[in-house]
């Protein structure tokens, strides 16, 4: 069974999304909606496939459709999901699920009254890394998991080329991925966070240049998690890892398993591990989550990452949040 899939919102992740789709099986990539014009007309005539600047548009003329990313801005992910969910169309929300937790609950609720498919976006369980260790600890390789610790630090230049960086936060933007993965490893439910952060560096119309948090479970188990987005340049790539502890042993995850290292100009390490070009076409994580969701969809079985745990990394994000506004432990 084939799917006819679309792409709404074409920058940097949702290029790869088109590409990917364009080459895999079991879909085919039938068209992209872009609200910027100059972007449009390059991607969906490289793509060789119909562009609209309305994603209204879009889902009303190409009938065929039965299947979106959405690739939009944080704050910009309900009114296209509720559009795709009330033509039951599923969706891959890139994470976060969304920016706020009320808007995340109304795109669950959408979902489920238009029946349809709500993956979230969260890349780290398609990363072979994070999957093997997480299945260690399932099996119980280490013992019960006393605490964990995840870090993800990136480049300064990422935050400075976000057109819309003043309409996210760091907790938001980055650390929804390691509270997934929190998540994922710890089986209980986070209850409280402190938090403290530091900024010196980025302008005053960005988020907090780092910041430190520690969760508490209901099952007692702790986590910390440190980010920043401060990073120079010249490192070319983000630093990411995480740290399980448990009662048998310990594990840890990297972020430079394999790595490419070029010197021109600059120094430039290519993507190895979540969408790496190889011979003209994108491998990785990537595509392995976008293979997930069209399988999900083409069967109608459940996404690994539905709307439920994207909402409660919402949850924590909204809470770290809260938390450095007020100087308190936070309630998630």
């Amino acid at each position: 069974m084939t799917i006819g899939v679309g792409v709404i919102g074409t920058g940097m992740l949702g290029q790869a999304h088109a590409a990917i789709y364009a080459s895999l099986a079991g879909c085919k990539l039938v068209a992209v909606a872009e609200s910027n014009a100059a972007t449009l007309e390059r991607v969906a005539s490289g793509l060789r496939v119909p562009g609209y600047r309305s994603y209204d548009e879009m889902l009303q003329k190409e009938k065929d459709i039965k299947a979106v990313s959405i690739c939009t801005p944080d704050s910009l992910h309900l009114a296209p999901a509720e559009a795709a969910a009330k033509r039951g169309v599923g969706m891959l929300i890139e994470k976060p699920l969304a920016h706020t937790v009320e808007e995340g609950e109304k795109i669950i609720k959408a979902a489920k009254a238009g029946g349809a498919t709500l993956m979230v976006g969260h890349l780290l369980h398609f990363d072979a890394g994070y999957a093997q260790a997480h299945a260690a600890v399932k099996n119980g390789e280490i013992g019960q998991v006393v605490h964990l610790f995840t870090r993800r630090n990136d480049l300064i230049s990422d935050v400075l080329r976000m057109s819309w960086s003043k309409n996210t936060t760091l907790p938001i933007y980055l650390g929804v991925h390691d509270y997934d993965i929190m998540n994922w490893f710890i089986p209980s439910t986070a209850d409280t966070v402190y938090a403290l952060s530091r900024s010196v560096a980025l302008p005053e119309t960005t988020s907090h240049d780092s910041v430190l948090a520690l969760f508490k479970y209901q099952d007692g188990t702790v986590a910390a998690w440190e980010s920043s987005w401060i990073l120079p340049e010249s490192l070319a790539r983000s630093d990411m890892g995480l740290e399980v502890v448990g009662t048998k042993g310990v594990l840890f995850v990297e972020s430079r398993p394999t790595s490419v290292r070029i010197y021109a100009e600059k120094q430039r390490m290519p993507d190895t591990m979540y969408a790496a070009n190889v011979h003209g076409r994108l491998v990785g994580a990537l595509r392995e989550q976008l293979e997930h969701f069209v399988r999900c969809v083409s069967t109608g079985s459940a996404p690994l990452i539905g709307g439920a745990e994207g909402l409660q990394a919402v949850r924590m994000a909204v809470a770290v949040d809260r938390s450095l506004a007020t100087g308190k432990v936070v309630q998630i």
